[in-house]
């Protein structure tokens, strides 16, 4: 069961039997004390999760480091729980020590066990003191309902989104309503997050975790495979970058894995300027890369550091799932292997349920068609997950072709500069674009963004998280069409009528004719979240 599914089924089965006991409370027969124990059954099994770290179930301590305003509404709100907690406890208590246990197990299980092996188990029970609290546990019952209805509006003034999720009113990775019906949707802000660890896993790739206050533990669950859009300011400009999450659903932390990149001002900024207690802009987890069944068979390959959203998949699908797993892992050479020990672990741990294989190109050569597609051949039938630089994609996907895999499929994830056009134009698009009133003539290829062609050869429009959530980047395709990776900003009238996310668009055709200067409705306006954000041109 998925981690965040596991408190949800808790939470209401909790919930059930507490009304079903309070509701049978008066007869006080045999089905009130066995929802009894079934409660104390449920408090032993929190007190378990709690003792055993897992995941999935939030903490019963407000989390360090949080704001001032969410520290004083976690406290108010832990309090509330422990006083639950207790006030369940006694009431358990008083419950178990008002009847006569044995002659109550005797005849529930006589319901569903022969007489005599009923009876042999009730005796276990024998002996047990009672004590007439009758008034106490009736008083304890009311105290705990009064708490109860504290902890629901609790919840409603400073947890909304978690109530949402939990009555299923709201569904990751699926339109919002509104989307659906053409409204203008709200635009995500980032959040200031505290780094905790900072955790080098090679000498140019960094991992660093991100503490998560309680208050915003909702708003940042995710998905293994999904990103977050980081801001940095680096000489006077907030510059922003897309970096995979590496850490796993329901922890307390949200970890990514930066590669230094030659030249890049932000990976170098991460690297070199980051310390333990600084701050980084954080939007909300995005994205669409993750496999489409928590239990199905699959195929992952990764090239560099095209590893960290497939390391995250990987961990998921082998603790959470049931599935087999294939990893096919390129890298230049094995000093340069990003989660190295944590896969061979993983390794030893699931034997019968993973398969890696690691492709070293100093040692072995670069990777060519038969050689991969003999690498990809075993674990093919299931679902395929690809991400690293474009030329192994391309190669990847020309070998899936030979190997039968159906491209419905198949998903992957670029990163790194675009493709060159080709000199034959033969793979070349021209565009023609307008910005602040000046004309451009660029050449792009399919499968890069507009926003990558543009910067490569000169050209800044505005953008902000490059992810396809913020809208900054929106412009207008007059002529010609492109296909989007990632929209939770546009409607579907908005996509027909010519309207796209730059960071986002690939075209489809020959030539496009492409305009930032079109007029927004103010309704549908980005909305400047930070007021010092200056566009960064400089790419990682």
């Amino acid at each position: 069961m998925r981690n965040l599914q596991r408190f949800h089924v808790y939470h209401w089965l909790l919930a059930g039997l507490f009304v079903l006991a309070y509701l049978s409370g008066d007869d006080a027969g045999l089905g009130h004390a066995w929802l009894g124990y079934g409660l104390l059954l449920l408090l032993l099994f929190r007190l378990a999760t709690v003792l055993t770290g897992s995941r999935g179930f939030p903490r019963l301590r407000p989390a360090a480091g949080a704001a001032t305003g969410g520290w004083s509404a976690a406290i108010w709100g832990k309090g509330l729980i422990w006083s639950m907690l207790l006030a369940f406890v006694l009431l358990l208590v008083t419950g178990v020590l008002m009847v006569d246990n044995a002659a109550v197990v005797d005849a529930g299980l006589q319901l569903v066990l022969p007489v005599a092996m009923a009876t042999s188990i009730s005796q276990l029970l024998a002996g047990w003191p009672q004590w007439d609290a009758a008034q106490w546990h009736e008083q304890i019952a009311s105290l705990s309902l009064v708490l109860i209805a504290l902890h629901i509006g609790w919840l409603l003034c400073f947890r909304l989104p978690m109530v949402r999720w939990m009555l299923g009113l709201a569904s990751q990775g699926k339109a919002a309503p509104d989307q659906a019906a053409g409204h203008a949707l709200p635009q995500p802000v980032p959040y200031r997050l505290t780094v905790s660890r900072l955790r080098p896993e090679t000498a140019d790739t960094l991992s660093i975790e991100l503490a998560l206050p309680a208050a915003l533990q909702p708003l940042f669950c995710f998905q293994p495979g999904q990103f977050v859009s980081i801001g940095v300011e680096v000489d006077g400009a907030c510059l922003w970058r897309c970096y995979s999450i590496t850490s796993q659903p329901g922890e307390s932390t949200l970890s990514i894995t930066v590669k230094r990149v030659p030249g890049g001002k932000v990976s170098g900024y991460l690297h070199d300027a980051m310390q333990v207690g600084m701050t980084l802009l954080v939007l909300p987890p995005a994205g669409s890369f993750r496999p489409r069944s928590p239990d199905a068979d699959l195929l992952l390959l990764a090239g560099g550091s095209g590893i960290t959203p497939l390391y995250a998949i990987l961990r998921h699908a082998l603790q959470q799932g049931s599935g087999r797993v294939r990893l096919v892992y390129v890298s230049q050479q094995s000093d340069s292997v990003i989660f190295g020990p944590a896969l061979a672990a993983l390794q030893a741990r699931y034997p019968d349920r993973l398969s890696l294989t690691l492709h070293l190109s100093a040692s072995q050569g670069r990777l060519q068609a038969a050689g991969l597609t003999a690498l990809l051949a075993d674990g093919c039938h299931g679902e395929v997950l690809l991400c690293g630089p474009e030329g192994l994609l391309q190669l990847a996907q020309s070998c899936l072709m030979q190997l039968g895999v159906p491209a419905s499929a198949i998903q992957q994830e670029r990163f790194g500069p675009a493709a060159a056009p080709l000199a034959d134009g033969g793979n070349a698009v021209s565009a023609q674009i307008t910005l602040h009133g000046k004309q451009h003539a660029i050449l792009l290829t399919r499968g890069s963004t507009l926003l990558n062609a543009l910067e490569g050869q000169g050209v800044q429009p505005p953008s902000h998280c490059r992810a396809g959530v913020c809208g900054t980047c929106r412009c207008k395709v007059s002529h010609g069409r492109v296909s989007m990776q990632n929209n939770q900003v546009l409607t579907a009238e908005e996509v027909a009528s010519g309207w796209a996310l730059a960071c986002q668009a690939e075209p489809l055709d020959s030539t496009l004719h492409v305009s930032f200067d079109e007029p927004v409705p103010a309704a549908r306006a980005p909305t400047a979240v930070i007021r010092s954000v200056a566009w960064g041109k400089n790419k990682v």
